[in-house]
């Protein structure tokens, strides 16, 4: 069986909550990052895995952009230029009374919508 579905995190809504009906199952996320290209843009992504999400799985820190690259430091003290405009995730394997968070942090005062997709396979 396979569910999809998609969303826009943006400032008013900075948490979304993903919960599969049949488990275990696996879920692949994809974020498309192409708002965040506006010069002094600064935000973090973070995906939470667990019951009530309680464990960070993975986390772009960071994304920041000078109005032509968006750069990813991700907490390494380098920043990386991310030439393409998606993020993707591996595909996470949710258990069963766990659910997947996706946060979006805003770090500027500007707001700009991170539209996300994904795909959950049971079986």
């Amino acid at each position: 069986m396979i569910e999809a579905g998609s969303g826009t995190l943006n400032d008013a809504n900075v948490q979304d909550v993903i919960v599969p009906t049949s488990f275990p199952c696996l879920i692949y996320i994809q974020f498309d990052i192409t708002n965040l290209n506006n010069a002094g843009d600064d935000f973090d992504l973070d995906v939470q895995v667990g019951p009530n999400g309680s464990e960070i799985i993975c986390s772009w820190c960071n994304l920041t952009s000078d109005g032509a690259d968006i750069t990813l430091d991700n907490d390494t003290g380098t920043p990386q230029v991310v030439h393409i405009r998606q993020l993707q995730l591996l595909p996470l394997c949710v258990q069963n009374t766990e659910q997947v968070l996706v946060n979006y942090t805003k770090n500027s005062v500007n707001d700009r919508d991170v539209p996300y997709a994904y795909s959950i396979c049971c079986g």
